[in-house]
This record gives structure tokens, sequence and C-alpha cells, in this order.
């Protein structure tokens, strides 16, 4: 059995969303949390911290688009993690980009 993520809060820019966490060395990236979200938290979050239209839901591929000032696109695909809450398909929104912070 690989590792079970745990459900915390993370706050961006002042803004707290409720995630999951793995635990151990992968769980940071430069001394930040690596968080992962449940599909409406995620859509939240792009709404709510400005990222749009640099991220945005794609319907057709079920997943949510980045896209840089040049106009490429990188698709954030869901992950299936085990979760205390079971097996969840969770996306790891600004993971080892943004600076997530854990509330311990």
């Amino acid at each position: 059995m690989g590792q079970v993520a745990t459900k915390g809060e993370f706050t961006y820019k002042g803004l707290t969303f409720t995630g999951y966490s793995l635990p151990g060395a992968g769980n940071t990236f430069n001394g930040f949390a690596c968080p992962y979200f449940e599909r409406d938290v995620a859509e939240g979050i792009v709404n709510t911290v400005d990222a749009g239209p640099y991220m945005y839901w794609d319907q057709d591929g079920h997943t949510f688009i980045e896209l840089s000032e040049e106009g490429f696109k990188w698709p954030i695909e869901a992950i299936e993690l085990d979760t205390e809450d079971g097996l969840l398909s969770l996306y790891p929104i600004g993971t080892q980009q943004w600076n997530w912070e854990e509330n311990l």
C-alpha cells in the first residue's frame, strides 16, 4: 500500500482552501506545501485568486488548462490519490509554482 494523502487547509494570497497533501519529503517544494484539490475546490481557487484568464477548466478534456503569456497551453490533469477519505481524483493547482502554506 502506498502513501495516504491527508486532508488539510492550505493558504495562498491570504485565502484558505481545503485540500490534501502527501506525507514526507515530496510534500514541499522550496519550502512551500504541494497540495492537491478536488475539482470543485480547484475551480474555486482558479476563480478566486485571479488565475484567469491564465488558468481555466476545460470541460472537453476534463483538465484545467494553464496558459503562458506567450499562449502556450499546459494541461493540469487529475491525479488519483489514496486519501483518508478514499481514492480521489485531485488536481495539483499551483503545486510547485505558487507559495502555498499548509495550516498546521
